[in-house]
């Protein structure tokens, strides 16, 4: 009883006002599970580990998804930074099952609100024939959104920093949009005191009125029968069952996800996920479709055409892909990136409406004569191994090779690039001079905590 009372006070009234009347004899229950330890969930990235033989509780509704006995330091686990799984709450791999129920593997997405990256990833798991566009509009997660999806390591992906208003310039383009739209986030409470600090009813308003702007450019942007995918971390109805009813009401149809009975998630206008009753954080989802009566403005514009950007490549760095013939070539500030080629156009129109800070995969940087192998290529499933010399190095050297430090490889090992594995899979390049090595993997993903061990989250 004195525990509930503490924790009574963290809450804001208005808050406790809202949800007692909602859950009734489960209020107590919900309130106390915001104060306890949050589960700690990882999903594995198959392209660059087998999950056969993994002992790690699975996450009900996600096949990829993990559950941690721990929160370990991620950060000194070598894995981690290779990107052999992202660190992602539970609740929100709920979006797996709906990709699988109505998605196509050839779908052309948008991930509208995308940092820090977690469903671009699910997204761009499941497109592996298929096109995903991730954006965000904050410089500063932009940048986190495109370490995490360079790491996991999918070239076909395009990252964009623009206003959601901009992709009204993309009419009916995409089969599927997701909104995870910024929200009054309730359902990070647990996991953060700075959400319950900036809690408010106006806040709660004001997260309603951007969710609609958002919304109606998302609209535009989806073609007609296109799958619109809606989420919040919050719990309120304003936010979450009346902005899918004001879908319904533009004319967008409300579909049904399959739900287990047994993973105890809440269906109303959509699919409710309480920490008290699963695993996870709270989480609200609902798909809808788009048809002929959304009252969408479309402002008629094809895709632009100009005079292409593509161009035959080096031939020297034709060999780095595994499917090197699919890919469509470019260089641009002296660095060589590819792109499968059915989706030059739409990388193209997307390069002239919108911001585009990094798409496909950058491959080479053309220093002078050389030709500088560059980190997505080596974090990326395309990356052809054989181009290169391997070496697998132990998990102190590859942190200090994630940290910048010097590393000196066996005499071995041949002279010049080298790209470094750890537990088979690769992690960057070096430049091996024979009595040392530069150290090539970029200054702003190195770690800067000190260390004396690793951290091991899936290997013993």
């Amino acid at each position: 009883m004195l525990v509930a009372i503490k924790m009574a006070k963290h809450l804001p009234i208005s808050f406790i006002e809202q949800m007692k009347p909602r859950l009734q004899s489960e209020y107590a229950l919900f309130e106390a599970s915001l104060f306890s330890e949050p589960p700690v969930s990882v999903r594995l990235n198959t392209s660059k580990i087998h999950t056969e033989n993994n002992t790690l509780l699975r996450v009900p509704w996600c096949n990829v998804g993990r559950y941690l006995s721990h929160r370990p330091i991620f950060t000194l686990d070598p894995l981690f930074h290779a990107g052999a799984y992202y660190v992602q709450e539970a609740s929100s791999m709920f979006l797996q099952t709906i990709v699988e129920q109505y998605v196509p593997h050839d779908a052309i997405a948008l991930d509208l609100c995308a940092a820090p990256g977690g469903k671009s990833i699910i997204l761009s798991d499941w497109l592996n024939n298929g096109l995903l566009v991730s954006n965000e509009i904050i410089p500063s997660r932009c940048a986190v959104l495109v370490e995490n999806l360079m790491k996991w390591g999918n070239e076909r992906n395009v990252i964009t920093n623009s206003a959601p208003r901009q992709f009204e310039n993309c009419p009916e383009l995409f089969d599927v949009i997701l909104t995870d739209v910024p929200c009054s986030g309730e359902g990070m409470f647990r996991k953060d005191d700075t959400a319950i600090a900036e809690w408010s009813e106006s806040n709660v308003a004001q997260c309603v009125s951007r969710g609609r702007e958002i919304l109606t450019s998302a609209l535009v942007a989806l073609r007609n029968e296109g799958i619109l995918i809606y989420s919040t971390c919050t719990f309120n109805e304003q936010e979450d069952e009346q902005q899918v009813q004001w879908l319904i009401e533009q004319g967008c149809e409300l579909l049904a996800v399959n739900v287990d009975t047994s993973w105890q998630i809440e269906t109303t206008n959509g699919y409710h996920f309480w920490p008290h009753r699963v695993k996870g954080e709270g989480l609200f989802m609902a798909v809808l479709k788009k048809n002929g009566k959304v009252n969408a403005l479309n402002n008629g514009s094809k895709l632009k055409t100009k005079k292409t950007i593509f161009s035959k490549p080096n031939k020297e760095i034709i060999p780095y892909l595994i499917d090197r013939d699919e890919f469509a070539y470019a260089c641009h500030n002296q660095i060589w990136r590819a792109i499968p080629q059915k989706y030059a156009d739409i990388v193209e129109h997307l390069l002239q409406c919108t911001k585009v800070v990094y798409w496909g995969v950058s491959l080479v940087e053309n220093k002078g004569a050389k030709m500088i192998p560059q980190q997505s290529l080596a974090l990326n499933r395309q990356l052809n191994k054989r181009s290169f010399c391997i070496c697998e190095i132990t998990d102190i050297d590859a942190l200090n090779y994630l940290s910048g430090n010097t590393l000196v490889l066996p005499s071995s090992v041949a002279k010049g690039i080298v790209l470094l594995t750890y537990c088979n899979v690769p992690i960057g390049f070096v430049n091996n001079l024979g009595t040392r090595c530069n150290n090539l993997y970029p200054n702003n993903w190195r770690i800067r905590m000190s260390w004396t061990a690793p951290e091991h989250v899936l290997m013993p």
